[in-house]
């Protein structure tokens, strides 16, 4: 991570195996999630570089990750043609998304959080309802 205004670099995050697809910043700005090769995504403080969690169960890479508007979910994309939906708080799996026939390249919220879209290679664009986040 660096500092924007001076070039600073002030932390380096390590712990992936692989290459790295995506990282994104938390709404507030606290936190950092990384994707990866390896199928692993990592949540990393950003004041300190402290990792706060690993969130694993993707069976292939991990092409794209976003935060939902409020900051308490994160959505993963993968080549395993899933998106999975975490509870960033402690990582937790939510829910996995299931329908496209290709690997999905991309996921967003909407800006209210209640829809979530994804784009696949299959040619597919998707719409899903934000579930509750009381579990899988």
């Amino acid at each position: 991570l660096w500092r924007v205004r001076d070039g600073v670099l002030l932390h380096t995050l390590q712990g992936h195996t692989d290459r790295v697809h995506c990282v994104t910043f938390a709404p507030d700005g606290q936190v950092l999630a990384s994707s990866s090769r390896d199928g692993s995504i990592r949540l990393w403080r950003v004041r300190d570089g402290v990792l706060l969690h690993t969130l694993q169960g993707h069976t292939d890479w991990v092409h794209c990750v976003t935060f939902a508007p409020d900051g308490q979910m994160l959505a993963s994309a993968s080549g395993d043609r899933t998106i999975r939906l975490w509870r960033v708080e402690d990582g937790r799996l939510l829910d996995t998304l299931q329908g496209h026939m290709d690997y999905v390249a991309s996921v967003a919220f909407a800006p209210d959080g209640q829809v979530i879209a994804s784009g696949s290679r299959d040619g597919t664009l998707r719409l899903w309802g934000r579930p509750s986040g009381e579990g899988e």
